[in-house]
């Protein structure tokens, strides 16, 4: 992954992760809620091995010193740690506590090469906490030199008192909550990328790109205006000026520069076939072009509900079957130029209807002196889009941004290049509109 696309990744699901930083966070908050806070102090007790009196000025005597300090500091640390030094401490003190929950509490550490000894204490106040801990280095003494005897040349000294130390505090509220977030960023991460890596769906341009077989012709984003007016009176000047580019580029790759009969169709359903066929439609007959725009899905048509349309009038199932005219079905519009020819009724046998020399004939027939655009079936559910694709000149491809799948596109391309056509190019539907375009949009 280059840090292109990382940052990318990161715009593109900011949110989920920032929803998981955020539930570490408040996990982190409800383990400081609950945990019993406690405070921890440490004294320092020095440990040293007397020379006998009257032999200060011996050298084998200060040696023989030397040598057993470690051997004795390292005998005397669990004494600090003792359930002897807890019964002293409480009973020094007057705790209100066992001698084994004050022993439990002390924890005594000796760094090698010194004659210290780190003592610490927790307790639920740092006032106590301290106490303990400097009490704990004096009763310790105390039972070091009972354990050694009278004559023992060992001695504890408390060198440090707990007061001159800092008290720690647990839990760190800032401590949990800073790793709550390194946690949850973490986490987030790992998510939102485990989520990359299996996600199917296509997102943008280069996606579609790198899906292979089809080339991006265009790509039109999302639209207010269509949602709130329809597709047939006009967009958002983003998306407008993306339909004419998609016009232009349909003009360029069609044979001889022209298209006379343009089928527009996609993988599944609710990829927005009907949105982007109206929209070119009407685009196309901006140039002074006559335009047809035939609903070609007889089984779940949705073209004359989108355009406000009469959905019981006769249309093309009729016109296939003999029952109706050309005169009778063709829709004027508010575009000059465009007419509709909505479904009609649905057929008991609408691949054969599709498929017939009356549906290839209506298609010449009409392409003589329009542009006909048909709002095809999808292609992975039933073979009629695959039959219309093949009287007519080319195949746009219709791909919603964060629906479709490579899978899908390209069995569709599949489905209609084995049938005999040839598909154009693909057009990204609900593109994540340019920072421009969002500005535009807020200001409508």
């Amino acid at each position: 992954m280059t840090l292109e696309s990382f940052i990318s990744l990161t715009r593109r699901r900011a949110g989920v992760l920032l929803a998981v930083i955020v539930a570490c966070v408040l996990a982190a908050a409800v383990v400081v809620r609950v945990t019993p806070v406690t405070y921890t102090a440490s004294a320092v007790a020095y440990v040293r091995v007397n020379v006998p009196v009257g032999a200060q000025d011996d050298t084998e005597a200060h040696y023989a010193a030397t040598q057993m300090a470690p051997r004795k500091i390292t005998a005397i640390v669990p004494v600090f740690t003792s359930e002897a030094v807890g019964q002293r401490v409480v009973d020094a003190l007057g705790l209100d506590a066992t001698a084994a929950s004050v022993a439990q509490s002390l924890t005594a550490t000796h760094a090698e090469d010194t004659a210290t000894v780190s003592v610490s204490a927790t307790a639920t106040s740092a006032a106590e906490a301290r106490s303990v801990a400097d009490e704990a280095v004096l009763q310790a003494a105390q039972e070091v030199s009972e354990l050694e005897g009278e004559t023992s040349p060992v001695e504890v000294i408390l060198m440090t008192p707990s007061r001159l130390s800092g008290v720690t505090r647990s839990p760190n509220a800032w401590a949990y909550l800073g790793l709550g977030a390194l946690g949850g960023l973490v986490l987030g991460y790992l998510w939102i990328i485990f989520r990359e890596l299996s996600d199917r769906r296509l997102h943008g341009a280069k996606a579609v790109i790198a899906a292979g077989r089809a080339a991006p012709l265009g790509a039109v984003p999302s639209s207010r205006s269509i949602a709130e007016d329809g597709p047939l009176r006009g967009a958002d000047p983003d998306t407008e000026e993306e339909l004419r580019r998609l016009r232009t580029n349909l003009l360029h790759v069609g044979p001889k520069g022209d298209i006379r009969v343009l089928v527009v169709s996609s993988a599944r359903r609710q990829e927005g076939r009907t949105t982007v066929s109206v929209g070119l439609a009407r685009v196309m007959a901006a140039l002074g072009r006559r335009v047809v725009l035939v609903e070609g899905d007889l089984r779940a048509p949705s073209l004359a509900h989108v355009l406000g349309l009469p959905e019981d009038g006769p249309g093309l199932s009729q016109l296939l079957e003999g029952a109706a005219s050309p005169e009778e079905v063709l829709v004027s519009t508010s575009t000059p130029g465009l007419e509709i020819l909505p479904a009609g009724a649905t057929p008991s046998n609408p691949s054969e209807l599709l498929a017939s020399a009356d549906m290839s004939a209506l298609l010449q027939r009409l392409s003589t002196a329009h542009t006909v655009i048909i709002d095809s079936p999808p292609l992975l559910q039933f073979t009629d889009g695959a039959i219309l694709a093949e009287q007519a000149d080319g195949v746009l491809m219709v791909v919603r941004s964060a629906r479709t799948t490579g899978e899908d596109l390209n069995d569709a391309v599949l489905a209609v290049e084995q049938g005999g056509a040839e598909v154009l190019g693909t057009v990204l539907n609900r593109a994540p509109a340019s920072r421009r375009g969002r500005r535009r949009a807020a200001d409508q």
